[in-house]
């Protein structure tokens, strides 16, 4: 199977309420409503206290969002859902780190775990016991989100009162895009492979013929890198079905984008909640799948793939101080900081 160079683009994003739109036929997915990560979309602790003191934002404090996903089966696909669509969450966990500035709040975000979403199905038909789905984010993309520092957002709440609105700019995380290649990190198209024959559009892929399918368009292939440095390109995310000897089973390479937008409440000195809207794309820039032991080609696995779209109502976060008092409980290794690391292990933590 050819490589090229990869092009990946995880943005992190939230624009307030548009709709979704499914992937189109190259594997890109655009949806434009809420995102939150984990099981519980909607926070199930204490209300807030209208009469109580003002809260300092500043410090480090952590956030899991919860969103909601509708999958659909792609027709014509190997892999079928069952069933059909079906309900799902995918989830975020940020580590974030505030400080007053003035009257400004400034605080810095950095993306811990990303969980992708997990479907039910089968391999060309639906079994008594539909398999497990998979995707998850390699090894390599694990290790490397940590390490990914977004810019600071900066609002005018250092210390608002309870019930007062939490609403920091929106973030975007970008990944697997070389800086400088978009025009608009935001809005324009993703690279992608593509095949004229799968009905890419200029926009998507400049290819012209099918004498091109089975690789990127070299007209964007130099817009990429290889963010999380495994050699591969995009950001790799694991594909699997049932258990270790599965009927499906690869990595696909994906450019991914996403911008989450937080609309949240102070709630108490010690927590924040409320729920997401979000933007998200993925482009599929290559692959390495079989299939019941046999390679699928890239078109096989764009199609494999489940077309998604975010569920605003199933989407919310909270976000909880992870310092001062509340530090032992997020401290996992007891080195007196609190990491991404010490997030993902007292994750539970989310639920108290």
């Amino acid at each position: 199977m050819r490589r090229y160079g990869l092009l990946g683009a995880l943005l992190v994003a939230c624009n307030g309420g548009a709709s979704p739109t499914d992937a189109g036929a190259d594997g890109t997915t655009t949806s434009d409503t809420p995102g939150n990560s984990d099981s519980a979309p909607a926070d199930s602790g204490p209300r807030c206290d209208p009469q109580g003191a003002p809260v300092d934002l500043s410090g480090v404090w952590a956030i899991r969002a919860t969103l909601g996903v509708e999958l659909r089966g792609r027709s014509g696909s190997l892999v079928r859902l069952c069933p059909d669509p079906q309900r799902t969450t995918a989830g975020l966990l940020f580590r974030v780190e505030g400080r007053a500035d003035g009257g400004r709040l400034r605080q810095r975000f950095q993306l811990c775990q990303v969980s992708l979403p997990r479907a039910r199905g089968g391999a060309g038909e639906c079994p008594m016991t539909p398999l497990s789905i998979q995707l998850s984010p390699s090894t390599a993309l694990t290790s490397f989100l940590p390490r990914l520092m977004l810019p600071e957002a900066v609002t005018d709440q250092v210390t608002p009162a309870p019930c007062a609105p939490y609403r920091p700019p929106p973030f975007t995380v970008l990944l697997g895009v070389r800086s400088g290649a978009l025009m608009d990190p935001e809005r324009s198209p993703l690279p992608a492979w593509c095949s004229p024959c799968m009905g890419a559009t200029a926009a998507q892929c400049v290819c012209r013929d099918c004498m091109t399918t089975g690789g990127m368009c070299d007209s964007r292939a130099m817009e990429g890198e290889d963010s999380d440095g495994d050699g591969s390109p995009g950001v790799t995310v694991q594909v699997s079905a049932g258990e270790a000897m599965g009927p499906l089973r690869g990595d696909a390479y994906l450019a991914f984008r996403t911008r989450p937008t937080l609309l949240g409440e102070v709630l108490s000195a010690d927590r924040v909640g409320g729920r997401v809207e979000a933007t998200l794309e993925y482009a599929l820039l290559g692959s390495n799948v079989t299939v019941l032991g046999a390679m699928l080609d890239t078109a096989g696995v764009v199609s494999a793939l489940p077309e998604f779209r975010f569920v605003a109502e199933e989407s919310a976060f909270t976000m909880r101080r992870a310092d001062g008092a509340s530090r032992a409980l997020w401290d996992a290794d007891g080195d007196g900081m609190v990491s991404c690391a010490d997030i993902i292990a007292r994750a539970a933590n989310f639920n108290r």
